[in-house]
């Protein structure tokens, strides 16, 4: 349940390119699956479930090197909050009860790491 942006810095300093891929989990899925990004351009990443009784969807990223995770912010049905260090960088879409979408705006070497959606259900 994954989605791994990682930069390969060979090749980042003669074709800035993005190396992106995912893996699948059995009822939360990620997309997609592999695809190259230029830098300074934007990932825009899709997350769904079937959990009829899940009302939220969280974003996650783990960065090469650090212990656990960064919440980048969630999907409370279709109301978005995004933590205040990812303001500027990400942008999500979507209802936390289905499908929402993560865009990471303006890709930086910074932004290689692991990223997660997770979904699960709350009290509205």
């Amino acid at each position: 349940m994954a989605l791994t942006i990682t930069v390969n810095r060979w090749q980042y300093s003669t074709t800035n390119k993005w190396h992106i891929s995912s893996t699948f989990g059995n009822i939360v899925y990620q997309t997609p699956s592999k695809s190259v990004k230029d830098r300074d351009t934007s990932a825009v990443f899709i997350c769904t479930h079937n959990i009829g009784s899940y009302f939220q969807m969280m974003w996650y990223k783990q960065t090469q090197g650090t212990l656990g995770f960064k919440l980048m912010g969630n999907l409370n049905g279709e109301t978005d909050q995004i933590e205040t260090e990812f303001k500027n960088k990400i942008f999500l879409n979507g209802n936390g009860r289905r499908n929402g979408t993560l865009t990471i705006k303006n890709l930086t070497v910074d932004d290689s790491a692991v990223y997660f959606c997770a979904a699960y259900d709350t009290v509205l």
